[in-house]
């Protein structure tokens, strides 16, 4: 700093910011269209990254060589929700005093301000992930609480299904009962009877367009719900 000046100079990237300058970044980044003046090209925000290295003010970084800070997240007994606050509270400390050196001349103290900023990033994910376990066993409960639901459901369905069997299958064990007990005789059935039996037998039985990709899986369980009484009476009707 300059003695004999009574403030010092602005930021040495101020002279990219001035108003004709702005003029031209603030309809560029509006419709978010690569510029033809390839020098506002660095106005733009960055790309997401889609590999594992990235930069963070000019500084080339790793996600694979990032190493954990155990100095605060140890295998002793901590109160996370406390150091997660403690953690937010210097993260906001530390990007107001990286604002406040940027605004100096020279800058001296920027890196290792930004190196503090990515420290305690660390410590937060490094906490988070304490409670990935908890996240990943109410994941798997949830998960198991829907399938026990499904097979549920898919053996109530499929006891309907046999119920429904059951009942047009003895109907229909009438019917011939009936037709060999008067074989010898010239009897007239009744055609309304005969429809609303064979609407009664379309309207149970299932086509393969209705076999919805859930029900094939309810299929897997049917040993589960057999009920092997079913194959003795059909059996006995043959």
């Amino acid at each position: 700093m300059n003695p004999k000046v009574p403030f010092p100079k602005p930021p040495y990237l101020y002279k990219n910011y001035k108003d004709n300058l702005m003029e031209k970044i603030n309809p560029m980044l509006s419709s978010k269209q690569l510029p033809e003046d390839k020098t506002l090209e660095k106005f733009l925000p960055p790309k997401i990254p889609n590999t594992d290295n990235y930069c963070v003010f000019g500084e080339h970084l790793s996600v694979k060589e990032i190493e954990f800070d155990n100095s605060i997240t140890n295998k002793q007994a901590i109160d996370t929700i406390k150091n997660l606050k403690s953690l937010n509270h210097s993260l906001i400390f530390y990007f107001l005093d990286l604002i406040n050196e940027l605004g100096k001349e020279g800058g001296g103290q920027t890196n290792q301000i930004i190196q503090k900023i990515e420290q305690t990033f660390l410590n937060l994910h490094n906490l988070i992930n304490y409670y990935r376990p908890i996240q990943a066993r109410k994941n798997l409960f949830s998960i198991l609480n829907y399938q026990l639901n499904q097979i549920l459901t898919g053996r109530r369905s499929f006891n309907e299904c046999i119920s429904n069997i059951k009942t047009t299958i003895i109907q229909l064990k009438t019917i011939i009962e009936d037709i060999e007990l008067n074989n010898n005789v010239n009897i007239q059935l009744n055609p309304i009877e005969v429809q609303n039996t064979l609407n009664l037998i379309k309207s149970k039985t299932k086509t393969k367009r209705d076999i919805t990709p859930s029900k094939k899986i309810q299929c897997t369980h049917l040993d589960e719900v057999y009920d092997p009484n079913l194959l003795q009476l059909i059996d006995n009707i043959i």
